[in-house]
């Protein structure tokens, strides 16, 4: 993190670790993996969490477990890697279920519908005139 901006004269720019402990504050470990316009993946303090368009997806935490099975030798890292390249396969297949766990891939479907994603809402109609 490379703090600047200090309203001090002639003060130097000072490069700061990202876990770096200030007045009490740990400021949290960001690694942002964007797919999309719609969608993005985040490794926070080592728990990756799916954003659409900017506001957290909650229930993704739990629904991971369905995309991630190896709960052994759990890695953050890793697993934040593995989830990326998942969901970019499933956006770039344009969201088909089959890319995904279908609870999960319907879920998100839903939520990215909400969003104003026109491939998600072509994709949920489709999927839904399909299984229903």
């Amino acid at each position: 993190m490379v703090c600047k901006g200090n309203p001090i004269k002639n003060a130097e720019t000072i490069n700061l670790p990202s876990n770096l402990e200030v007045t009490g504050i740990v400021l949290p470990q960001v690694e942002t993996c964007k797919i999309n316009n719609y969608i993005s993946l985040k490794l926070i303090d080592g728990i990756t969490r799916l954003f659409i368009k900017d506001v957290e997806f909650e229930e993704f935490y739990e629904l991971s477990e369905f995309i991630v099975k190896n709960k052994f030798n759990y890695n953050p890292e890793k697993t934040f890697r593995r989830l990326c390249l998942k969901i970019s396969q499933w956006a770039y297949d344009d969201y088909g279920i089959r890319a995904l766990n279908a609870y999960v891939a319907f879920s998100l479907l839903e939520e990215l519908a909400k969003a104003g994603d026109p491939v998600a809402k072509s994709t949920l109609k489709k999927e839904r005139s399909v299984t229903y």
